[in-house]
C-alpha cells in the first residue's frame, strides 16, 4: 500500500486555501452528489409535473457545469 504525505505551510495564503479545500472536499462531494442525483427526484415529486420542462433544463445545466469542471460524480460513488 502506498502512502502520501501532504505538507502545508498555513502561514502562506495559497497553502491555507489548499488546506481548506482538501478538508472540505468530502462535504463538497456530498453536496454535489445530492444536487446532481437526488434533488431532481425530490423536486419532481413536489411539483407533480407542473414544471413545464424547466426542471429538466436546470438539471441539464447542472450536469454540464459538473462535466465542464471534470467533476465525475458517477466515478466516485
Amino acid at each position: 500500500m502506498s502512502k502520501v504525505t501532504i505538507g502545508f505551510d498555513l502561514r502562506r495564503d495559497k497553502d491555507l486555501r489548499d488546506y481548506n479545500l482538501y478538508n472540505n472536499a468530502e462535504g463538497m462531494f456530498n453536496a454535489l452528489f445530492e444536487i446532481s442525483k437526488n434533488l431532481k427526484k425530490k423536486i419532481s415529486h413536489q411539483l407533480e409535473g407542473d414544471d413545464n420542462g424547466a426542471l429538466d433544463l436546470v438539471f441539464k445545466e447542472i450536469a454540464e457545469i459538473l462535466e465542464d469542471n471534470n467533476v465525475l460524480i458517477d466515478k466516485l460513488n
